[in-house]
């Protein structure tokens, strides 16, 4: 009988496991929520989030971030210092115009 017992503690781990992924994936399709001051802040689709994973990586105001910051690549790599502060400064102010925020994840 110790193997019935062992195939349903597996069985029971499988439908833990499975609960989880599901839970996983249904966090990832949701808007992304951050803590702030014990406020959930709701990721808007403009919102650069900060933190790791796929659904951040592909989140669209992640992957505007990058497109920007790459517009810029050459000319900052390239410049001096006083410049690459006027771009980061230029960067920053496109960001705030667009209306987008940075989050933590």
């Amino acid at each position: 009988m110790p193997t019935n017992q062992n195939n349903q503690a597996a069985e029971h781990q499988l439908k833990e496991d499975s609960d989880s992924q599901s839970d996983n994936q249904r966090d990832a399709s949701e808007a992304h929520k951050s803590q702030s001051n014990g406020k959930a802040i709701v990721a808007k689709p403009g919102d650069i989030i900060c933190g790791r994973g796929f659904h951040i990586a592909n989140h669209r105001g992640n992957l505007d971030f990058h497109l920007m910051v790459n517009e810029y690549r050459e000319e900052y790599l390239s410049s001096k210092r006083p410049h690459k502060t006027r771009i980061t400064k230029h960067v920053l102010k496109e960001i705030k115009s667009s209306g987008a925020r940075f989050i933590k994840s």
